[in-house]
């Protein structure tokens, strides 16, 4: 019994990491496409050859961070799933939300 309890401190400690790591990396890839298209499309203005290129490259971003408009609703549901699921978690280690100046005093 003890093994499966372990077992079962891991698999949500792992759910836990999991759930933050893909919404970090979900947010940062959103963010990262939505602002880099802007870049190419100042580079096609600048530079005296290759501005056709630079603006299908940035059309191309464009196109990817338009459709990426299911990674807010993904990081919301993943964000609702790490408060339970790291809710249940601490509750069964013994964690707790404080302040530690508050806690100290």
């Amino acid at each position: 019994m003890n093994a499966l309890q372990r077992l079962w401190n891991r698999l949500e400690e792992a759910a836990v990491a999991f759930l933050l790591a893909a919404m970090t990396l979900v947010t940062f890839s959103y963010v990262v496409f939505n602002n880099l298209y802007g870049v190419f499309y100042a580079l096609g203005d600048t530079l005296p050859f290759g501005g056709d290129a630079m603006f299908a490259i940035g059309d191309g971003i464009l196109y990817v961070a338009q459709e990426m408009t299911w990674s807010v609703a993904l990081t919301k549901a993943m964000f609702g799933w790490l408060i339970f699921v790291g809710l249940a978690w601490g509750v069964r280690i013994g964690a707790h939300i404080g302040v530690d100046l508050l806690v100290r005093l």
